[in-house]
């Protein structure tokens, strides 16, 4: 089990944002549970940014929007959802930056 914390955290299933959450993963990188980060918790890394939780295999993020990539993520809630963390993305203006990559978390 490993536990990852964010500034922001997207749920595609819920087209819902959050802010500093924690997302914790099973023994497969699958999402075993989101919780607030309202105070230190151990074995957790903190990685900043974003993560989105989804069911989906994440891509590329080159010459799209932030809003134009989340409007492409399906909703439908799946049994075995993923945590993907965008780096170098700027959380001020909600946007991708062109040193942006989206990694798997496992």
């Amino acid at each position: 089990m490993k536990r990852f914390a964010a500034h922001r955290l997207y749920l595609a299933s819920e087209r819902k944002m959050l802010v500093m959450q924690v997302v914790e993963l099973d023994d497969l990188g699958n999402v075993n549970r989101i919780f607030p980060l309202a105070e230190e918790v151990r074995q957790t890394e903190w990685i900043g940014g974003i993560i989105v939780v989804t069911a989906e295999n994440l891509q590329s993020v080159r010459d799209q929007s932030f809003r134009v990539f989340l409007s492409r993520l399906s909703a439908k809630p799946e049994k075995e959802m993923k945590a993907w963390h965008v780096t170098s993305f700027d959380v001020s203006a909600m946007e991708f930056t062109s040193c942006s990559r989206i990694v798997r978390l496992q």
